[in-house]
């Protein structure tokens, strides 16, 4: 799986997307690749449920937003969705 960390513009590395849509139009993305999984996640409730690789691309993620994953979804179910921590609720899981 690629994961955009980084933009290149001019020889140059951009961590964060340029606010300007005429340099962004002219750079290239910097992907992270990482393994993928081909476990069936859809009936992971909880993130230890989650395939190894699976829960190193969330990791991943947190680590370049530099902000916790709430919500995990894991299907087109409503249902299909784990909940690591309610963004509504700091009080509930």
């Amino acid at each position: 799986i690629n994961l955009c960390i980084a933009y290149e513009y001019q020889g140059k590395r951009l961590e964060n997307i340029p606010a300007q849509l005429s340099i962004l139009d002219k750079c290239n993305p910097v992907y992270d690749e990482m393994d993928g999984w081909q476990e069936d996640i859809s009936r992971a409730r909880t993130f230890e449920d989650l395939p190894d690789n699976a829960q190193a691309y969330v990791k991943r993620i947190e680590k370049c937003v530099d902000i916790p994953v709430s919500i995990i979804s894991v299907g087109s179910g409503r249902d299909e969705t784990i909940v690591c921590k309610n963004p509504f609720n700091d009080n509930l899981p």
